[in-house]
C-alpha cells in the first residue's frame, strides 16, 4: 500500500503536518518499510564493497591492425601504376608521404648533382630507390651507387647517401640514418638548409653511424670518392633565400 492511498484511508485523523510516520501508515506497516529499507541497504552496500574487490581491466586498444609490406610487394604497387604522381617510399614497411621540393631545396639537390656527376667508381642516382632493408626502400635526394645496374632489383647500398632537409629533419637524422648505417652506406650527408650546415656521418654499423661532424661557414667538405673535389660549405648555400 502506497503512502498516498493510506493517506487518503487517515483523512480523519490528525493534520499531515502533526502526523507520525507510524500514525499514518500504522505500527505494522512502519516496522515492514523499515525492514526493506535495512535489506535495500545492505544490499547496495554489499554490492559497493563487492565492485572495490573487482580487479582494474586495462581498457581494451581499440587501434586498428597495420599491415606492413616488404619490398617486393610495395614495387608490385609502383609497377601497377597506383602510385603515380605520389612522392613516396617505403620506410620499415610503411609507405611514406616525402617532403615537398622547397626552391631552396632544389637549387641544392640541381648544384649537388653537378658537383657529384664526376665520380669515379660509382654512379649518380637522384632520388632513386635503395633497398636497405627487406622492408625499407628510402629515394636518398642524391646516391652513388657503386653496385652493377641490375634490370630487376634496387641497388642495396652506396658509397655516399644525401638527404636535403628542409623540413624532414626528425626522419633523415633518425630513422634514415640508422637504416643507411646498417645498410654499410660509409658516408652520409644530411644538409641542413635552415641552419645553411651539412652533417657528415661516416664510421657505420649496426645501431648507427658512430661519428658525426657538423660543417658549417668557412668549413669544406671533403670528397666521398675518387673524381670528387671538395666542396665549400658556403658555396653549397650561396644566393639562397631561406
Amino acid at each position: 500500500m502506497g503512502l498516498l492511498l493510506t493517506t487518503y484511508l487517515r483523512a480523519d485523523s490528525l493534520p499531515l503536518a502533526q502526523q507520525t510516520e507510524e500514525q499514518v501508515l500504522g505500527p505494522d506497516v512502519v516496522a515492514r518499510e523499515i525492514d526493506h529499507r535495512d535489506q535495500r541497504r545492505g544490499q547496495r552496500t554489499s554490492s559497493a564493497s563487492a565492485s572495490s574487490n573487482i580487479p582494474h581491466v586495462a581498457a581494451l586498444s581499440t587501434e586498428l591492425p597495420v599491415h606492413r609490406l616488404d619490398a617486393e610487394h610495395y614495387s608490385r604497387i609502383v609497377d601497377s601504376g597506383a602510385l603515380d604522381q605520389q612522392r613516396v617510399e617505403l620506410i620499415d614497411g610503411i609507405i611514406v608521404q616525402m617532403s615537398p621540393h622547397s626552391e631552396a631545396h632544389a637549387r641544392i639537390i640541381r648544384r649537388l648533382t653537378k658537383h657529384l656527376a664526376g665520380a669515379a667508381g660509382g654512379s649518380l642516382s637522384v632520388q632513386l630507390p635503395i633497398q636497405v632493408a627487406p622492408d625499407s626502400l628510402p629515394e636518398p635526394d642524391l646516391a652513388l651507387v657503386d653496385e652493377p645496374d641490375s634490370a630487376d632489383r634496387h641497388p642495396t647500398s652506396a658509397l655516399l647517401a644525401v638527404e636535403v632537409a628542409a623540413s624532414s629533419h626528425s626522419i633523415d637524422r633518425g630513422r634514415k640514418a640508422e637504416l643507411y648505417a646498417a645498410a654499410g652506406i660509409p658516408t652520409y650527408w644530411l644538409i641542413d638548409v635552415p641552419a645553411r650546415a651539412v652533417e657528415v656521418r661516416s664510421s657505420p654499423g649496426p645501431a648507427g653511424y658512430r661519428t658525426l661532424h657538423t660543417l658549417e661557414a668557412g668549413d669544406k667538405l671533403s670528397s666521398p670518392c675518387d673524381g670528387v673535389a671538395e666542396l665549400a660549405v658556403d658555396e653549397l648555400f650561396e644566393g639562397l633565400l631561406l
